[in-house]
């Protein structure tokens, strides 16, 4: 049975890459080719349940793609059906083919028809990809896959400030996330010292004895695995990113905020229970983040003055108890709920709709002025605090601004205070000295103190990404600063003594995109006199295939799945020793700096309020 297992990642992938070849104009083609893949793999997943079930529920494991086979370590796609499996994926089809029904008439001559099938295939793609991994590497690819169709279904409504806006700051939450995980399987292989599969979990001997001889690597691990799932499932203190994911359409909110993607977090708990219920300690955590979560979402959600914004707290509540659930043991209860709380959850988004316009009706017909309660001052004036705190959310997104995004953009801004001038001389001189030195010193033509030569050179690296990240005027100018952040990436890695073989995967998928968004913003300059970041440019309209291709170049740039830079980061994390704690974390920031800063750019340049005025535009007010 475990060869049939691709076939659940293989009909999504076909039905996106038919769509993404249809014309723009042809709803009847996209639907039905929407249709006939969902229709398919719902019955194609029910017929293997059922067999799976009557040949007495086997755990099935499946090593279907090697990526790289290397002496010392081995990157592989692999596969898993269990009985976490056959509930996520009898409920993912169920729910993606109902809700794109939905969506052929709710999106009826919208201009972005194409775009949201096609997305939404492409997110049904990710899904089933996390939710069959086999190990941290598969469910990374998977967690790339839907954090990016995320954006692009938030940012549906790309001529609308709010949408661009919300777009990016959920991004910005996701790529944390990203960045967690690449840290969790950092620690992974520093305590297996292999790439391992999670049904190593499950026996429990080895897993006791790893924690036992890695006591503190193991702690971390756990604790990112338990970040990685709250900022997916938006539990307590990533849950202000889920009410501004509601700006996407209907359907999109429906599928992805309160019925699949949103539940990723309890999925990731569940496959990786048998490791972290040894771990001292990690059980009662998670028992209070979810009480804390239920309790909190619970309050607000009462206060919120949208529906949607109801609906995603209430949701947000029940993933809290979700996860208690989880710690507890009560494993099959948890999918009980998770099944329940999907369907419940995508009933009332997709209603809500009517649900709104009844109220409005009936308010205005039949409106009851309701007589506030006489209670003592202290209580009521501690009532009213609660209700403008929940009423703000209690600050999470300010705080989550201030305390994680706020320090980059302030060091971006002080670093724009340099004279470009001098940023221009010394960078052409930088790029040249740093990469000759850092192949002198491999060769031992010179000598250099490695422990802080190469935590120095990724320093420089940072310096130059939070510059771009703060970029405001010069297009050209801020790209030829990520082809700096690049080099002395590889230099200081060349440094630390990686393989040059290793680095190739690396230079090959970041040269490849660097030279595709050159040309691309070279094509779209000779037609447009003037391109800034300073604000929104909706450059979208007028050049769709040029904002496609810049796009890829993006992703290729944030080491997206699509070019070896993808492998190549694996293989430069794998080349960071457990005693270089200053180079891993500054590694860690580049990385996260960087995805936010091509994020950016794209957005600036061709999504928002197009700067033509011949163009229908939405103000921020709106």
């Amino acid at each position: 049975m475990e060869r049939f297992i691709p076939i659940f990642i293989l009909i999504p992938f076909v039905g996106f890459l038919i769509n993404a070849i249809i014309s723009n104009r042809d709803e009847v083609r996209l639907t039905q080719v929407t249709f006939l893949m969902l229709a398919v793999q719902f019955i194609s997943v029910t017929i293997f349940t059922v067999l799976w079930l009557l040949s007495g529920e086997p755990y099935i494991y499946n090593k279907w793609l090697v990526l790289l086979n290397l002496e010392n370590m081995e990157l592989y796609v692999d596969f898993i059906f269990d009985e976490i499996t056959a509930v996520y994926l009898m409920v993912g089809a169920f729910i993606a083919f109902l809700i794109t029904t939905y969506s052929r008439n709710y999106l009826h001559r919208e201009p972005g028809f194409k775009r949201f099938f096609t997305t939404i295939l492409f997110f049904y793609l990710g899904y089933n990809v996390i939710v069959l991994s086999g190990n941290l590497t598969t469910i990374f690819i998977g967690w790339e896959i839907v954090g990016i169709s995320s954006f692009l279904l938030v940012a549906f409504y790309r001529n609308r400030y709010i949408p661009v806006k919300n777009a990016v700051k959920i991004f910005s939450i996701y790529r944390l996330g990203d960045v967690v995980l690449i840290l969790a399987m950092w620690l992974s292989h520093q305590m297996w010292h292999s790439n391992v599969s999670l049904y190593n979990y499950e026996d429990q001997v080895s897993v006791i004895e790893i924690i036992q001889h890695h006591p503190w690597i193991s702690t971390g691990f756990v604790f990112c695995i338990f970040i990685v799932s709250a900022i997916k499932s938006a539990q307590f203190p990533f849950s202000a990113w889920l009410p501004r994911a509601m700006e996407g359409p209907t359907p999109s909110s429906a599928i992805f905020y309160s019925s699949l993607a949103v539940h990723l977090g309890i999925l990731v708990l569940l496959r990786t229970y048998p490791f972290w219920i040894n771990v001292e300690g990690m059980k009662e955590v998670i028992i209070i983040l979810g009480s804390f979560s239920f309790l909190f979402s619970s309050i607000v959600a009462v206060i919120q003055p949208s529906i949607k914004g109801q609906i995603a707290y209430t949701a947000i509540a029940q993933i809290g108890i979700m996860a208690i659930e989880v710690a507890l043991g009560w494993h099959l209860l948890a999918l009980i709920h998770f099944a329940s709380h999907a369907m419940l959850r995508s009933y009332q988004l997709l209603i809500s709709p009517s649900i709104v316009a009844y109220a409005i009706r009936n308010q205005f017909f039949e409106f009851k002025k309701v007589k506030p309660p006489r209670l003592p001052r202290i209580l009521r004036n501690s009532l009213n605090s609660i209700y403008i705190l929940s009423l703000n959310e209690w600050y999470l997104d300010r705080f989550m601004y201030y305390l994680v995004w706020g320090p980059f953009k302030r060091m971006g801004q002080l670093l724009q205070r340099i004279p470009v001038g001098w940023v221009k001389w010394s960078s052409l001189i930088l790029v040249v000295t740093i990469p000759a030195i850092s192949i002198s010193a491999r060769k031992g033509w010179i000598s250099l103190d490695l422990n802080w030569a190469s935590p120095t050179i990724m320093g420089l690296a940072l310096l130059f990404i939070l510059r771009t990240f703060s970029e405001r005027d010069r297009l050209l100018y801020a790209w030829y600063k990520i082809a700096c952040f690049h080099i002395f990436i590889m230099s200081s890695f060349i440094l630390n003594g990686i393989s040059f073989y290793h680095l190739t995967f690396y230079f090959i998928g970041i040269v490849a995109s660097y030279f595709l968004g050159h040309f691309t913003m070279n094509t779209i300059r000779k037609k447009e006199q003037y391109i800034s970041l300073s604000g929104y440019q909706g450059h979208c309209y007028e050049y769709p295939m040029t904002e496609f291709w810049f796009f890829v170049s993006c992703l290729g740039l944030m080491g997206f799945p699509i070019t070896s830079a993808f492998i190549g980061i694996d293989l430069l994390m794998n080349n960071v020793r457990n005693d270089q704690f200053v180079l891993l974390i500054l590694l860690l920031i580049c990385l996260l700096v960087n995805g936010l800063t091509m994020i950016r750019m794209y957005t600036r340049i061709f999504l928002g309020p197009h700067v033509k005025t011949y163009h229908t535009q939405a103000r921020k007010s709106t």
